[in-house]
């Protein structure tokens, strides 16, 4: 996984190594690409819905990983992303979303989503605990 959140300047140097990183977690697997796209495409619905449980989230998806509405909407319908894109996940939500597709069965993508949350919180805590120095109420 730490492959895929290594920034490159090239996107094709990128895709090559996602590609390799891609294949080489699902070693092993006997199963035609097509196959796989669609078990990565519905983890990647599931994911995306958990993560944007908002009633606009199609146009919530599209602002949040810069792409056209109709790509989010296909996203949210079971269409695999592309590599920039699980990038770019890896990037915003940690690497638990990328875990949730690779493999869905490991404690470690739960745990990292855990983190993350009380990452968020610890985060927003301080926010408030700053505003309210600020304001002098304490």
């Amino acid at each position: 996984m730490a492959f895929l959140l290594h920034n490159h300047n090239s996107f094709s140097s990128t895709k090559l190594l996602c590609d390799m990183t891609i294949l080489t977690m699902m070693k092993g697997f006997d199963m035609a690409k097509s196959d796989i796209s669609l078990q990565i495409g519905q983890r990647w619905a599931i994911a995306l819905k958990k993560r944007f449980p908002e009633r606009n989230t199609v146009k919530l998806v599209a602002k949040s990983f810069d792409i056209e509405v109709r790509t989010a909407r296909s996203w949210l319908d079971g269409q695999a992303p592309l590599c920039k894109h699980l990038f770019v996940a890896g990037q915003k939500f940690g690497t638990g979303i990328l875990f949730e597709l690779f493999s869905p069965n490991k404690k470690i993508g739960k745990l990292e989503d855990n983190l993350l949350n009380l990452e968020k919180k610890i985060y927003q805590l301080g926010q408030e605990l700053r505003a309210i120095r600020e304001r002098g109420n304490l």
